[in-house]
Parts: structure tokens; sequence; C-alpha cells
């Protein structure tokens, strides 16, 4: 599959400052009343953040700002150096795809796709992201490759289709796919939501140590507050706590 020649904004390659950086930041959807109101946030590069609260709150909308698949009303975002409020639809896409992970609740895999070119697909469609791996691990392949292992997927997996392998196993592939190329910024919606406590453990402990050995900044929505000790920073949105 041919890699895409977006030209990603000079701005992205910039490490000085934080990671995430917000200023009154509003959000509503079309016709409807706010939703999401962030006076001041700040994360560091390379920390990590669990993002709480009930439905409705306005978590997963929050993670849609980060990733500029969504733009607010007011406020300022800024994200890996970049000013995304100000980014037009195309730029954003571009940073989005060099420099940053989604984990999606869904997981989102091609279930007829290999395991480990699912676990690549980033690094197919984004130079920026086959580079990196290259750099790090001597390819792309190379680099899924390590992933999987890391995070416990046998050998015997990498070559059949997605749709074969358990719940908790294509978890852990959308995470190796989060997490190849080395991305500056990971963004996670409800990665847990389907797995029992004791692999919902088991997972938060791959996940935030591959973070950590990676240096990538982390931001986890969840409704299990009980994870969120486990993250640098808390941030509550809605009925729980400040912040939306």
């Amino acid at each position: 599959m041919p890699q895409t020649s977006q030209n990603v904004p000079a701005f992205e390659t910039s490490s000085s400052g934080p990671a995430i950086r917000l200023i009154d930041l509003r959000f509503a959807w079309p016709g409807q009343t706010l939703l999401l109101h962030m006076p001041a946030l700040t994360l560091e590069s390379g920390r990590t953040l669990f993002v709480g609260g009930p439905s409705g709150s306005g978590k997963s909308s929050l993670l849609g700002l980060l990733a500029g698949v969504l733009q607010p009303v007011e406020g300022a975002c800024w994200v890996l150096g970049a000013p995304l409020h100000q980014l037009s639809g195309p730029a954003r896409d571009a940073l989005r795809g060099a420099a940053m992970g989604v984990v999606f609740q869904q997981f989102n895999l091609l279930p007829y796709l290999s395991v480990i070119d699912n676990v690549c697909l980033p690094g197919r469609l984004f130079a920026a992201r086959a580079h990196q791996a290259s750099t790090q691990a001597g390819s792309l392949p190379a680099q899924a490759e390590a992933l999987l292992r890391q995070l416990d997927i046998p050998t015997a997996l990498w070559q059949a289709p997605a749709h074969q392998l358990s719940v908790g196993q294509q978890q852990r592939v959308a995470v190796a796919r989060a997490f190849i190329g080395a991305p500056r910024l990971v963004i996670a919606d409800e990665p847990t939501s389907a797995l029992d406590d004791q692999n919902r453990e088991v997972f938060l402990r791959l996940f935030l140590g591959l973070a950590h050995a990676q240096q990538t900044t982390l931001v986890m929505v969840s409704h299990d507050a009980r994870m969120a000790e486990a993250f640098d920073q808390q941030l509550w949105l809605g009925a729980v706590g400040g912040g939306g």
C-alpha cells in the first residue's frame, strides 16, 4: 500500500513546550447548548492523563478536539505545538496521522487484514511513522513484531485475520497499531469497556508500560474511576468534578 505524501506543518516536529495546552476551550454540537468548557489544561510531554466523568459529560468530544476531528466554537487548542483551532482540515489530518495514535472503543481493526498488517497500517499511510519505526527497529514490520511481543500476542496469530482473535487480543493489536512509529501522543476512548476486571488490569499495565517506554504522552477516557490513580494527572468532567 503506498504511503501518503501529506506535508506535516513544521511546528509538528517541535518537541519544546507542553504536549497539550487548552485555553478557555468551548465546544457545542451545532444547534445545541454548550457541552464542554475547559478554562485551562496543560499536559507536559511524556505524561499520562485520565479523563473521567458520566456519560454525556463531553469525554469523547474532548478526545475529538485533541485529535483535530472536532473544532471548538471558542478558545485555543494547542497539541504537539500545533494550534489545532487555526489549522485547516487537511493539516489537522496530516498532523494526526504523522504524530498521533488512536485506540478506538470498538478497536476499528480491518477484520480480514492480518494482525501484522493491521499494526503496520499507520506506517503504510504516513511516511513519518514508517521512518520513525525504521529508525527505532530497522523496519516497519520489525517494530510491529516487537510491539506484538510486548503485548503478548502469540506469533502464531500474527498472520491470522484480525476477526479470528478474541476481544482482548484485538484490543492489544489496536494498541500496537496506535504505538507503531512512536507517535508523540496516543489517545484512547474507553479501551477497556469490553474487558472483565482481571483483563482490565493486565491491559492497563501493558498500556501504561508501553507509553512510558516510548515516552509517549497518553490521554485515556474511561467511565471506570478505579483506573485513575495509575495516571499522572486526572481530569473529571461533568457531575464528577470541575472541567465540564
